[in-house]
């Protein structure tokens, strides 16, 4: 009788412990592997959580994840705590959901960049999906003309228009779908 009792409790217990979720754990050296990426590490403190940031670098796999920034934690604690202390670092958040926050930065002089942050198990993935300049516009005094703005010369209108094709919507959203994809 007793050796039954003790054989539900184990079994109980083993099938208590599969239903825990368990959360995803990476590892500098994974995201370098999986991105193709030449290694480059710093350690970076974020609101007050210890971590190491994996730089992008030309990719060998695909160029999307070039524009993607890993900062992997210790644990998923304080992936999540470092996370919910990053809020206050946008100015509007266009979107949110309990693993995501997409929204505008706050604080950004002559421009404004729009951020993707997404948090996947010890690691937050952060992408800059777009900066729009406003270094040099033109405020006229008051009672005074606007000044006329000089026609770009040709070579950097070709790469605004390039850069216009990479940042497009299309291109932005294929960035994150890959990241939420490989990092799940």
């Amino acid at each position: 009788m007793m050796t039954k009792l003790n054989l539900i409790i184990v079994l109980c217990t083993v099938m208590l412990m599969g239903c825990g979720v368990q959360e995803r754990t990476y590892t500098p050296e994974e995201i370098v592997e999986t991105c193709g990426f030449s290694e480059r590490t710093r350690e970076f403190n974020m609101r007050g959580s210890d971590s190491i940031n994996v730089m992008p670098s030309k990719s060998t796999v695909d160029k999307h994840f070039e524009f993607m920034d890993f900062y992997i934690f210790e644990s998923s604690h304080d992936a999540k705590k470092a996370f919910r202390n990053t809020e206050n670092w946008f100015r509007e958040i266009e979107e949110e959901g309990d693993d995501y926050r997409k929204g505008w930065l706050a604080g950004v002089c002559d421009a404004d960049i729009e951020e993707y942050e997404y948090l996947t198990g010890n690691m937050i993935v952060i992408v800059q999906m777009q900066c729009v300049s406003t270094w040099g516009e033109v405020v006229a005094e008051e009672g005074s003309e606007p000044e006329q703005k000089k026609e770009p010369d040709p070579e950097s209108l070709k790469a605004y228009e390039e850069a216009k094709k990479i940042w497009s919507m299309e291109y932005r959203n294929e960035i994150i779908d890959l990241m939420r994809e490989t990092f799940n």
